[in-house]
């Protein structure tokens, strides 16, 4: 999986449609079901229960979702923290942890 992955399964799961995700990715609603299709596929279970028109995470899914975000909040430009703002030193923390929670996002 790569960033637009985990960005795809976020928006379907803020959006709770595939229509309106796809929208929003500015994608066609097919190619985004071929997608969901693929990663469930590689699972082995679905992510999302469809109820009438809406996408409901299950449990799995919500355990994948949050991952997702907190991979793409990884991916962010580092964050630049004053040390003291009296000498102007500042420390930044670079988006290390990504392979961390990748290998615990695929153990599940």
């Amino acid at each position: 999986m790569d960033t637009k992955d985990f960005e795809y399964l976020v928006e379907i799961a803020r959006q709770e449609s595939l229509s309106k995700a796809a929208a929003r990715l500015y994608l066609s609603q097919p190619t985004l079901t071929k997608f969901l299709k693929k990663i469930e596929a590689e699972y082995g279970t679905p992510l999302f229960d469809r109820v009438g028109k809406k996408m409901v995470l299950t449990e799995a899914g919500r355990c994948c979702v949050q991952k997702s975000e907190q991979i793409l909040a990884l991916n962010r430009p580092p964050i630049c923290r004053s040390q003291s703002k009296s000498r102007g030193s500042y420390e930044l923390y670079p988006p290390q942890k990504v392979r961390k929670v990748l290998t615990c996002l695929s153990s599940q």
